[in-house]
Formats: structure tokens, C-alpha cells, sequence
């Protein structure tokens, strides 16, 4: 019988585990490592969206603008 509520977890604190095929098939595989630097960057983020509203949305225009200037450059 399968009980459709059944939930199993694994968890390591190896940086980069390696699985078998037959396994990473079976399940699905999710990353959650945070790096300092990264974590960082994100609390930094959160600061000025509060702080300074303006820069934070001129920042968001900016990776906007360039994001679409590198799919041009990529089609041409």
C-alpha cells in the first residue's frame, strides 16, 4: 500500500554529494547552500529597499535594462 502523504528527507553537510543514477532519478534533488558572500549581498539588498527606495529601484531598472541589452546581444 502508498500513502500518498509520505514525505522522506535527506540531508548532508557535504558540499557536493554524489548520488547514484538510480537514485537522483528516483527523488528530487534540491540545493539550499548559502554562501557568505551571497547571504551578504541579499541582507545588503533588503537595507537599501528600506533605507534608500530610490537607489534600490534605480538598481532594479539597471539589471532590467541590462538583462535586455544581453538578450539583443545574444539574438544578434
Amino acid at each position: 500500500m502508498y500513502n500518498t502523504d509520505f514525505k522522506f528527507f535527506i540531508t548532508t553537510k557535504m558540499a557536493k554529494p554524489h548520488y547514484s543514477p538510480e537514485m537522483c532519478v528516483k527523488v528530487t534533488m534540491l540545493n539550499f547552500m548559502v554562501t557568505q558572500e551571497g547571504l551578504q549581498e541579499y541582507m545588503l539588498n533588503i537595507v537599501v529597499q528600506l533605507v534608500e527606495t530610490a537607489k534600490s529601484e534605480q538598481r532594479v531598472r539597471a539589471i532590467r535594462e541590462k538583462a535586455a541589452k544581453n538578450k539583443i546581444m545574444k539574438k544578434l
